[in-house]
């Protein structure tokens, strides 16, 4: 049993390396983004800390032609494309184009890694102690106002050095966050555990 278990975690090892990879790997902000430009001022783009209305609200104002990093891309249930970006000590995710198709942030989406949807069950997680969350990998980014508790549960979604964007979902066991709702936030890799 221990040979097929040691069999299957070498196995795993490249699809590990490819996905980060694919995602950047150690200097992910480095190669993986575009600056680009918002079409219009940024309350109007509901900013969350998650692709999709289901995460909670970020506080980010840019005015309508600020330049942001468009870091990543992602698909919510309902079609709509979502893009990760970075404003000073803030990450957050906006939409990327209103229902119309009028483009909400102008930039080109072709060097723009898209987030896969298979982390969701491939990276399970768990907390060793009470983790505050941030909005970017590393301590001069803002705090997000959730601290996630020792033994929730969670889903690495990318990596970022030593740093870790990690998805928790509301349940009976994560009250905190309420039934049905999402955050992401950013922790040190270290302090997780699988």
């Amino acid at each position: 049993m221990k040979k097929l278990l040691c069999l299957v975690l070498v196995m795993m090892m490249p699809l590990s390396f490819a996905l980060a990879q694919e995602l950047g790997g150690e200097d992910f902000r480095l190669r993986g983004y575009t600056d680009g430009t918002l079409a219009i001022d940024s309350i109007y783009l509901d900013p969350h800390d998650g692709p999709g209305y289901e995460y909670y609200p970020v506080t980010l104002t840019l005015s309508k032609g600020a330049t942001v990093h468009v870091l990543t891309q992602a698909t919510d249930r309902q079609g709509n494309r979502w893009v990760l970006v970075e404003s000073g000590s803030i990450r957050a995710y906006l939409l990327q184009q209103d229902r119309q198709g009028h483009k909400l942030i102008n930039c080109s989406l072709s060097n723009v890694p898209v987030e896969p949807r298979e982390l969701y069950s491939t990276w399970a997680c768990r907390l060793y102690e009470n983790t505050r969350l941030l909005y970017g990998p590393g301590y001069a980014y803002q705090k997000s106002p959730f601290t996630a508790r020792g033994s929730d549960y969670g889903y690495v979604i990318l990596m970022n050095g030593d740093w870790a964007l990690v998805e928790f979902q509301g349940d009976y066991d994560i009250s905190w966050l309420g039934q049905g709702r999402k955050t992401r936030g950013w922790m040190v890799f270290s302090d997780l555990q699988y």
